[in-house]
Formats: C-alpha cells, structure tokens, sequence
C-alpha cells in the first residue's frame, strides 16, 4: 500500500493517507520487528523531511531535487522510534491547530545499509486476522534516511510467494497485498528492488535537538 511512507505523520494517521487513494502494499498481521530484533542507527533529533522530485509522484509535480517539506521531533524508546510533529499552519482546518498526531515505527536491519521499517495500520488488535502492520525500505546514510514505498505487484511478486520469502498476495486491505511472514523475506523482495534500480521517494535527515 503507498501509504506515503513516513508522510503518513505529517497526515495525521495511516486512515488518513488511506482517504487520498492508494495502489497496493506490503503487509504483515503479526509484528515483524519486535524489541527482540529492532535496530536504533538513528539518533534522537529534529527530522526534515524532503520529497524526491525525481520519484514518479515528483514528475507529475514537476518540481527537480529533493524539495523540503516538514519538521518534526524525532525521539527514541526501547527500540521504537516515534516522530512528534511540529505544528503546520497550513493543516489547521484538518487538524485543530494544526498539529497531527504522533507516529511510532520501528527499524529492521536487512543488509548493510538497508532496513526495513514497520509501521502499524490504524490500532492493532490481536484478534484480528487482517493485517495490522505495513512496511516501506529505508536506507541509512549516516543521519539521514532514504525511505523507498514499494507497491505489491499482483503478478510479478508470486515468485517470491513460491520461494517463501512472501506468504501470499490476497487483496484482503482491498487492494493487492503482499503478506510477509518474515523479516528476511520481506527485506529479500526490498533489497531486490534497489538491486532492480528502483529510487527513494523521500529522504528524512535528523539533527541534533538545539
């Protein structure tokens, strides 16, 4: 699902990002990144984001470069890393004061400097059996994070369905959806992707808090 990766923050919720449209995602019912195995590479900090102008979403725009776009704090607990977003004026007839809420992920590591990062979609519930978290790949260069937002592909992502890195496709978030049962396999189609070519959609550099 192109839940906007991080941007979901600056929107409030993955709900929210749902409303805007989307294609298809990659998905898991039970966490994939637990205490047990999260990485923490990134400090606490202030984190900008920045939009790649030269992702497919950037072209139709037709802006160049990586184009600033919001701020926000970045903290870190126990392995889970949760970003408080600074208040945008620009938001507040969406949200009181224009202030959304906070967002928690965590970060797995896949192979050098590649991690998969999990976010959780809408409250999770044990009892559910649809899936409660989405996934993006985020590379780590130094402070700074590059994040990719890969969309499930219906037919070109059943061969990693036959050799086990992914569960299975269903369309059970109503669009086609990669389910992973595991972070290694779930990291095996990401790091295949980049290895394929395929470019960040956004970029986020943390700085120390001042």
């Amino acid at each position: 699902m192109r839940v906007a990766g991080l941007n979901v923050f600056w929107r409030g919720s993955v709900i929210a990002a749902v409303a805007l449209g989307l294609s298809s995602c990659f998905a898991s019912l039970q966490p994939l990144i637990t205490a047990s195995n999260a990485a923490t590479p990134l400090s606490a900090g202030v984190v900008t984001e920045y939009f790649n102008c030269d992702s497919d979403a950037g072209r139709l725009v037709g802006c160049t470069g990586y184009q600033s776009r919001s701020t926000a704090k970045l903290s870190v607990k126990d392995g889970v890393y949760t970003v408080h977003p600074d208040p945008n004026p620009a938001l507040a007839k969406v949200f009181p004061g224009g202030q959304v809420n906070d967002l928690s992920f965590r970060l797995g590591r896949v192979s050098g400097d590649l991690y998969v990062l999990q976010l959780p979609f809408g409250d999770t519930d044990a009892s559910s059996t649809s899936p409660q978290f989405v996934y993006e790949l985020a590379r780590l260069q130094g402070q700074t994070l590059f994040l990719y937002e890969f969309s499930c592909e219906q037919n070109g992502d059943k061969t990693y369905v036959r050799s086990g890195d992914l569960a299975k496709i269903s369309d059970v978030l109503m669009v086609p959806t990669c389910e992973a049962s595991s972070l290694d396999g779930l990291g095996k189609v990401f790091a295949d992707r980049v290895a394929n070519g395929a470019g960040p959609d956004e970029k986020f550099v943390v700085a120390p808090a001042s």
